[in-house]
C-alpha cells in the first residue's frame, strides 16, 4: 500500500535563507582578500606564522569557551557558531580594513591629518560586527533570539574579529623583525590581548549583541524603545572604542576601556541569565504542551540563582526552545531536590 501524499503543510522547508547565503558568501570573499594580502607574510615565515595564528586561536578560543559556559539555555547549530565567527574574523575583519584605508585617505587629503583609528575606525568596525550579528538574527534558523542569544553570538563575533585582527598584527610584526619569534607572538598577546586589548571586541559586541537581542525579543508596544536603546548601546561602544583607540600606551583611560566594557558583560551576562530563568517559567505557565507542572515546580525554576551549582547542573540538562514536558518537569524537580540537600548538607 503506497503511502498517503504529504501535504504542502506537512512537507519539510527545503528553503533557504537569502541572509544565510549572502553571509556565507561574504564571509568567504573576505577570507580569500586576506589571504592574498597576507600570503606573502605567512609564506615568508613559515613555521613562524603557524605560532602566530596559533596563539592567537587558542585566545579566541577562551572567550568562546567561556561565554558557552556562562549560558546552556539553547542549543546552538555549530554552523552558527561557525558563521558568526567567520562574519566577524573574515568578513568584518577585510571590510574594515578597506574602509578604514580609504577614510584614512580621504581625512589626509581633506584635513591634512589622519584621525581615523579614534575618529571613523570605531564606527565602521562596531558597525560590521553588529551587522553580523543582527545577520544572524534575520536567519529563520536562528529566530529564537533574546538577550542571552544575541550576547552569545555577539561574543562569538567579537571574538572572531579579535583573533584574526589581532594575528595579521602579530604576522606583520614578525615579518618586519624577525630577531626574535617567541618573544614577539607572546609579547603582542601580551600587550593586545591580556592587558590594554583584554577581549575588546569580544565584549563590546557581546553588549552590542545583547542589546540587539532584548529589542528583539520586545513585547508588543516597547519595540521601538528597546530599538533606540540598543542604537544607544552600540553608539556608546563606538564612543568607547574611540576613546581606548586615542591614546598610546598603557594609560587609565585604555584601562577603563577595556575593564569597565568587561565589568558591564558580566553584569548583562547575570542580567541575561536570570532573565532567561523567568522566561522559562513564563513559558511553562502558559503553554499547555508543557504538562503538568506544579505551582511548586514552576516557582523553582523562576526563583533559581544562575549562579548555584545545583541549578547551574540541572538547568545544563534542559536544551532548545521547545522542550518536552518531561525534561522540564525534571529540570524542576531535580533542581528542587539538589537545593534541599544543600541545605541538609548532604553536599
Amino acid at each position: 500500500m503506497s503511502s498517503p501524499p504529504v501535504t504542502a503543510r506537512e512537507a519539510p522547508s527545503r528553503t533557504i535563507s537569502p541572509v544565510l547565503v549572502t553571509m556565507v558568501i561574504v564571509s568567504a570573499w573576505g577570507a580569500w582578500q586576506l589571504w592574498r594580502q597576507n600570503a606573502e607574510i605567512v609564506i615568508a615565515l613559515g613555521p613562524t606564522a603557524l605560532l602566530g595564528i596559533a596563539v592567537w586561536a587558542v585566545y579566541g578560543a577562551v572567550a568562546v569557551a567561556v561565554v558557552a559556559a556562562l549560558q546552556r539555555f539553547a542549543r546552538r547549530p555549530l554552523w552558527g557558531v561557525a558563521l558568526a565567527l567567520a562574519w566577524g574574523g573574515f568578513a568584518a575583519t577585510w571590510a574594515a580594513g578597506e574602509a578604514n584605508g580609504a577614510l584614512s585617505t580621504v581625512l589626509l587629503r581633506t584635513a591634512g591629518t589622519d584621525p581615523h583609528a579614534w575618529l571613523t575606525t570605531p564606527v565602521v568596525e562596531e558597525s560590521l560586527k553588529a551587522i553580523g550579528v543582527v545577520g544572524l538574527l534575520m536567519i529563520p534558523v536562528l529566530r529564537r533570539f533574546r538577550a542571552l542569544d544575541g550576547l552569545f553570538y555577539g561574543v562569538l563575533v567579537g571574538a572572531g574579529f579579535q583573533v584574526i585582527e589581532d594575528a595579521i598584527y602579530t604576522l606583520t610584526a614578525l615579518f618586519h623583525d624577525p630577531g626574535d619569534p617567541v618573544g614577539a607572538v607572546f609579547g603582542n598577546l601580551i600587550m593586545r590581548g591580556l592587558t590594554i586589548g583584554l577581549f575588546t571586541h569580544a565584549v563590546y559586541t557581546g553588549l552590542v549583541g545583547a542589546a540587539i537581542g532584548w529589542a528583539a525579543s520586545a513585547p508588543t508596544g516597547h519595540r521601538a524603545r528597546r530599538a533606540v536603546g540598543a542604537i544607544l548601546v552600540l553608539g556608546l561602544m563606538m564612543v568607547v572604542h574611540g576613546a581606548y583607540n586615542s591614546q598610546d600606551g598603557l594609560t587609565a583611560l585604555v584601562v577603563a576601556g577595556a575593564l569597565v566594557p568587561m565589568a558591564a558583560l558580566l553584569v548583562v551576562i547575570w542580567w541575561a541569565r536570570r532573565e532567561e530563568v523567568r522566561h522559562l517559567a513564563q513559558t511553562a505557565r502558559a503553554s499547555e504542551g508543557w504538562g503538568t507542572l506544579t505551582d511548586e515546580q514552576i516557582a523553582v525554576i523562576d526563583g533559581a540563582r544562575p549562579n548555584e551549582r545545583a541549578a547551574r547542573q540541572a538547568r545544563e540538562r534542559v536544551r532548545g526552545f521547545a522542550w518536552s514536558s518531561d525534561h522540564l518537569g525534571q529540570h524542576a524537580s531535580r533542581t528542587q531536590r539538589e537545593r534541599e540537600e544543600l541545605r541538609a548538607g548532604v553536599r
